[in-house]
């Protein structure tokens, strides 16, 4: 879901998601991952792990530079692609005299009267 404050809309998507972890859809990204992004990758916290304080959950050594390419593997580990099968897109517009809803659904669009 995402809202445009100042334009007053409000998308609402409804997916399927796969996600691809260690298999060659997410390696087929991941080696077209630049260097200065494959760092982020690279911290010794699991993405889900909790943190009692910041850490940027980098390597110390790579804070101000770029890994080289060899040592920047170890954040594979990390890494996943989220692929989204989008099924329906809803979508309100907000006025205050009736809003306007749109839906995206099965390949057609439907308008929706408030």
């Amino acid at each position: 879901m995402f809202y445009d404050k100042i334009r007053k809309v409000q998308l609402r998507f409804s997916c399927v998601a796969t996600i691809n972890n260690n298999n060659s859809k997410s390696y087929e990204k991941w080696v077209n991952t630049r260097l200065q992004s494959r760092k982020c990758y690279m911290g010794d916290f699991d993405p889900s792990y909790k943190l009692e304080s910041w850490n940027p959950n980098i390597p110390s050594e790579y804070l101000k530079i770029n890994p080289k390419k060899k040592d920047s593997e170890i954040g594979y580990k990390n890494f996943c692609l989220i692929e989204l099968d989008v099924r329906k897109i809803d979508i309100l517009e907000l006025h205050h005299d009736g809003h306007v809803r749109f839906e995206y659904k099965n390949d057609k669009i439907q308008f929706i009267a408030p």
